[in-house]
């Protein structure tokens, strides 16, 4: 029995004082030794069938998420404010005991608050001190969903700092969760169009999302880059448009960073555009992203007017 004890001391110690009956059995310690051992005043229930505590040690936050992890049975990861607290995101002062489980399983057990997930795929999930937890942008998204819009703020900025997301990781992550009605998506969603709307926006991150808009606004998909010329040579390359219609879409970013010469350039080459014939719509970052509908309402009027038969390429 005291070779037992060892081992059961030694497991529950890489598992922050839990252990669990289909971890004890592979060291031959079955249900009926776990319930002598329980007995004996060795461990103690918590949390759920199977799962034991050493006994007179002080509970731990990792070992209540632990707890509510296993509990809550296969597939379950820490989440929300738990997977914050893990990942030592600020403002997230205390570890509350949530976790995410597939929308096919799940126990509810008490003292856990429960999700139920659809896309809980395994390049989402990791581990953190020996904990299953979301990973740290599907974290923050999830997140978005259960604090104030300043938690969420001070907790991304840390990620940031921490190195645990980026900016682009987050665009990416959102296009893969968003779904009408999912939790969180739109306050994160909100939260980048604030920072990008105030500190400025890469060229390249605003085309994407400025052709995303156009693509779901039921136009063509544009051309990129095109480079127009004029009698006196090249005028330059316009970030996307329709060489059929004579159009090309301009996407104003970080306007307030350029230059004066290179705003009299950028003007210069409109200008010039729009000399010979060309139609150069420009939008901003916040047009793009609070007012889409109106952004395709205007590129399609000129489409319109150009006579190309564009609805038969859309």
């Amino acid at each position: 029995m005291f070779d037992r004890v060892a081992m059961v001391v030694q497991l529950a110690a890489e598992h922050h004082g839990l252990v669990r009956a289909d971890l004890l059995a592979p060291h031959g310690i079955d249900r009926q030794v776990l319930s002598r051992l329980t007995r004996a005043g060795v461990l103690e229930p918590i949390g759920g069938p199977g799962i034991r505590r050493l006994a007179g040690g002080v509970p731990t936050p990792h070992q209540r998420l632990l707890a509510g992890v296993w509990a809550a049975g296969p597939g379950a990861v820490a989440s929300h404010r738990g997977a914050a607290w893990l990942w030592s995101l600020d403002g997230i002062t205390r570890p509350v005991v949530e976790v995410s489980v597939p929308r096919s399983g799940g126990r509810r057990p008490r003292g856990v608050l429960l999700h139920h997930s659809t896309d809980l795929s395994p390049a989402m999930i990791t581990s953190v001190d020996g904990i299953a937890v979301t990973e740290p942008t599907r974290t923050l998204i999830d997140l978005a969903g259960s604090v104030p819009a300043s938690v969420l703020e001070e907790a991304f900025d840390s990620g940031l700092r921490q190195g645990l997301t980026t900016v682009p990781r987050s665009e990416r992550m959102l296009d893969r969760l968003a779904r009408p009605g999912r939790n969180g998506v739109g306050p994160f969603r909100q939260l980048l169009d604030q920072r990008d709307a105030v500190d400025g926006v890469t060229d390249s991150r605003f085309e994407v999302r400025l052709v995303r808009v156009l693509r779901r606004g039921g136009l063509p998909e544009p051309s990129r880059q095109i480079v127009l010329h004029d009698r006196w040579g090249r005028i330059g390359a316009f970030d996307l448009g329709y060489p059929e219609a004579r159009v090309v879409v301009e996407a104003d970013s970080v306007r307030h960073h350029m230059s004066r010469a290179q705003f009299e350039r950028d003007r210069e080459r409109r200008t010039r555009a729009e000399a010979i014939g060309w139609k150069v719509p420009t939008y901003t970052w916040r047009q793009v992203t609070t007012r889409p509908a109106w952004v395709v309402r205007t590129v399609e009027a000129l489409l319109d007017a150009s006579g190309w038969n564009w609805r038969s390429a859309a």
